[in-house]
Parts: structure tokens; C-alpha cells; sequence
């Protein structure tokens, strides 16, 4: 009869504690930063390696041949094209006069990077998950659209056309990175690696 007292002792605080489900390990979803720098013309970022680069709210950039299939190698055919690079930024940012100015004038600017970051990479590297370079630039319209008037923000988009290409990949997996993947286009002799 003891012994059953004793277990019953032992039993009912068991049924009053709540039990926590494990629920498997899921992948921790990033937050990205983008930046942009174009040579001669300054942005008021602060990140810690994007100093006077210009913040990008996003971008969009496509690819594509006009090859089908079926179709023999005749001039022309089988050309890739690229769109503009079309660059979004909610910004009063000091570059805007200096996109505009270059946009005007048409001046050709010879290099720019983009980066993409990770919020989520290791502290203290200078590690992007994606990298694309471009050179040979020219700023082919800038759009100015102004938005809520209590919030303060204007809507800037841009868009650069350029020669060549490069995009650098790179995959966070487990806090390391992995080998970069590289990819290079140059749209004026239409090759690449």
C-alpha cells in the first residue's frame, strides 16, 4: 500500500506540468541589405562596408535569347539581350542629383558593384551573398514619385544599361559560406564563361 502511495506522489505532479512540443529545426530566414556603388557618385549608407554606397529597396534585372529551337545559326539569331538593371531606393539621398546629372548628360560611368548581404552573416566579414558587377554604365532614366507626405519618403527608381556582367553567388549553410559561383556576360561580343 506504501509503494502505491509513493507512486501515485510521484505520478500526479506529472499530469499537472504542461509539456512542451519539440518541433523539428527549421532554417533561419535572412533579412538582406542591398547596396549599390557606381564609381564618382556617393550614397549616404552606413553600413560598416558599404560606406557612401547608395541603400537599395530592390532591383530587377532579366536575361534572355531570342533563339528558338528549331532555329539554324543564322546572323543575329541566338543573341542574348539583358534588360536595364531597374534599382528601387525609398531615399532623400545625396547620389539622387548625381543619378539625374548623369542620366542628362549621358556620361558613362565605368564600374559598379551591387551587393546583397545577409543580415544573419557572421559578425565581422565582409561576406555578401550575392555580388553583381557591372561595367560600362549609363543611367537610362531616373523616375522621382513622391509618397505618403506624412511619412516623408520619396520613391526613386532608376535604371542602368551596361556592356558586361559578372555575378558572384554565394550560399550560407550552417554560418559558413560556400565556394563563390561566378557567371560573366559581356553583351557587346556576346560571350561569356
Amino acid at each position: 500500500m506504501r509503494k502505491n502511495n509513493y507512486l501515485l506522489l510521484l505520478i500526479i505532479p506529472l499530469l499537472f506540468c504542461s509539456f512542451k512540443t519539440i518541433e523539428p529545426t527549421k532554417k533561419k530566414a535572412l533579412g538582406l541589405s542591398i547596396y549599390l556603388q557606381l564609381q564618382g557618385i556617393v550614397g549616404d549608407a552606413t553600413d560598416q562596408y558599404h560606406p557612401n554606397w547608395i541603400n537599395v529597396a530592390s532591383y530587377k534585372f532579366n536575361a534572355k535569347n531570342s533563339r528558338q529551337i528549331g532555329q539554324s545559326g543564322a546572323a543575329g539569331v541566338g543573341r542574348a539581350t539583358g534588360s536595364d538593371l531597374t534599382i528601387k531606393a525609398v531615399i532623400a539621398d545625396k547620389s539622387l542629383t548625381k543619378l539625374i546629372d548623369r542620366c542628362l548628360k549621358s556620361t558613362l560611368i565605368l564600374e559598379g558593384i551591387l551587393d546583397i548581404t545577409e543580415s544573419g552573416a557572421p559578425v565581422g566579414n565582409n561576406v555578401f551573398a550575392e555580388r553583381v558587377e557591372l561595367t560600362e554604365i549609363i543611367v537610362r532614366s531616373v523616375s522621382i514619385t513622391g509618397t505618403d507626405p506624412l511619412a516623408g519618403t520619396v520613391d526613386v527608381s532608376f535604371t542602368l544599361q551596361f556592356r558586361e556582367i559578372k555575378r558572384t553567388l554565394q550560399d550560407l549553410i550552417n554560418g559558413n559560406y560556400n565556394a563563390p559561383v561566378d557567371m560573366e556576360w559581356n553583351y557587346q561580343t556576346n560571350s561569356g564563361n
